[in-house]
């Protein structure tokens, strides 16, 4: 059965209000970093409603799916991301499954403004995002 492009709309929309909240804050850094310091990578923790984030990324549908098998010097898994991509915001689930059944799971978005990736993560309850130059 294909996907209901509806539901579909809706939850990119969900990202796209992401990308609403996050694209200020980018402009904000950039006026006020120097350009040297994009080349290797800034970053910097910053506020974000943790809402918008497990709406948009966390407890989001995802619509495009890459799978690989590694091998790792402790057995084997299985790599899946998720990926969920309008204009330039693309938000990623990973979901690492072990050969011993242990599952990780972590999510990753990238937004790109003037020239410049956004890196968004979140590490616990903070918000860390990091720039870099082209």
């Amino acid at each position: 059965m294909p996907i209901d492009e509806a539901y579909k709309k809706k939850d990119l929309e969900k990202l796209l209000n992401l990308k609403a909240n996050l694209e200020p804050t980018i402009e904000d850094i950039l006026q006020d970093i120097d350009e040297d310091d994009l080349e290797f990578g800034y970053k910097e923790d910053i506020d974000l409603d943790q809402n918008i984030w497990k709406e948009a990324v966390e407890d989001n549908n995802y619509y495009d799916i890459k799978t690989e098998t590694l091998e790792h010097h402790d057995g084997i898994y299985l790599k899946a991301t998720f990926i969920n991509e309008i204009d330039n915001i693309k938000a990623e689930r990973y979901v690492n499954i072990r050969s011993n059944a242990r599952i990780e799971i972590s999510y990753r978005c990238f937004i790109t403004k003037d020239n410049v990736l956004g890196i968004l993560e979140k590490i616990k309850d903070k918000f860390s995002l990091t720039l870099k130059s082209g």
